[in-house]
């Protein structure tokens, strides 16, 4: 039978009280026999307590106010107009390039360079009428030049072209110039209303 500390402690009453019947030699003997029991059972390990150095930390489930609090992500800037026009010309276009035909997704991305070229030319409405001949004859020339070297860069290696993906992405690299010089505009002046 296991030797419980409820057990043990009842047998060590029992003996005290007979040790007190039986005299002093008998309780010392007693008293001896006990403490030597008592060594022998093993004790209940005490719960551990935190050290004084290193607190309990309470686990997060229990406790959830004491959770460290959520980083607050810094707030985007506020779209610029030029942003907001380039956003606007390739949603225009969304469903012609996701359509999966070439013809269309092709049309579409063709609708997104023009529409960022007119985006483009309403910044140079306070140009001097010659100036603005001028860039309007360079960024012609400009998109012009820009489509055949995305061309190559996507379609390079093909003897005939490298599929519509290709095709379409060629068209993206031009649209992207045009998003720089829109950007670079809008930068360089205020957009006029």
């Amino acid at each position: 039978m296991k030797t419980t500390p409820f057990r043990y402690a009842v047998c060590l009453c029992a003996a005290l009280v007979l040790s007190a019947a039986c005299g002093p030699a008998a309780r010392a003997d007693d008293a001896k026999a006990a403490a030597e029991k008592k060594a022998a059972v093993p004790a209940k390990p005490a719960p551990a307590k935190p050290s004084p150095a290193k607190p309990a930390l309470p686990t997060p489930h229990l406790v959830p106010a004491l959770k460290a609090p959520k980083k607050a992500e810094p707030e985007a800037p506020p779209e610029t107009a030029a942003e907001k026009e380039i956003k606007a010309c390739w949603e225009m276009s969304e469903m012609d390039r996701r359509s999966g035909i070439e013809t269309r997704m092709v049309a579409g991305a063709n609708h997104t360079i023009e529409c960022l070229r007119k985006a483009v030319m309403t910044r140079t409405e306070n140009f001097t009428p010659d100036n603005r001949k001028d860039f309007t004859d360079a960024l012609t020339a400009y998109i012009a030049k820009s489509s055949a070297v995305n061309w190559f860069v996507y379609n390079g290696g093909c003897a005939k072209d490298c599929g519509k993906d290709a095709h379409v992405s060629a068209l993206k690299g031009t649209a992207a110039d045009l998003e720089r010089i829109l950007k670079a505009l809008d930068a360089r002046q205020p957009p006029v209303p």
